[in-house]
């Protein structure tokens, strides 16, 4: 049986964001896929990976093409760390299902600009987004 995905007009109430590219860091392809077809729609252009090393990589190419990092923090910190020693003015988001106190305070001295907390609402990712965009221009 496959598998396909419909669009529906369920965000049509949302501002369509324009030439904002959006680096993925998740270990998990449903989330890659999922923040890949939504956000795509929005307008962003995503790019996506499994690791904070494939984010450097990506980073040392590509880095001034990127508005804003997405960041999955499930095992700590230290995607967000890589990612700072490439692209260290990079807004980023983490997205983590447990997060604990010291973990929090770890991600803001690292200058994480918000925190998404897992499961998460679209229009929750799209507003941390759109805050972000805001704030960085």
């Amino acid at each position: 049986m496959a598998v396909t995905f419909e669009r529906k007009p369920f965000m049509e109430h949302v501002t369509k964001f324009t030439r904002q590219s959006v680096l993925v860091v998740d270990a998990e392809e449903l989330i890659l896929t999922f923040l890949t077809y939504a956000l795509t729609d929005q307008g962003f252009q995503v790019w996506t990976c499994r690791t904070g090393t494939q984010a450097a990589e990506i980073l040392r190419e590509h880095g001034s093409e990127f508005g804003v990092a997405l960041v999955d923090v499930g095992e700590g910190a230290n995607n967000v760390r890589t990612i700072r020693t490439c692209a260290p003015h990079l807004p980023c988001c983490a997205m983590s299902a447990v997060l604990s106190g010291s973990d929090e305070a770890e991600l803001r001295e690292l200058g994480v600009a918000a925190i998404l907390p897992k499961p998460f609402r679209l229009e929750n990712c799209l507003h941390i987004l759109r805050s972000i965009a805001l704030v960085a221009k």
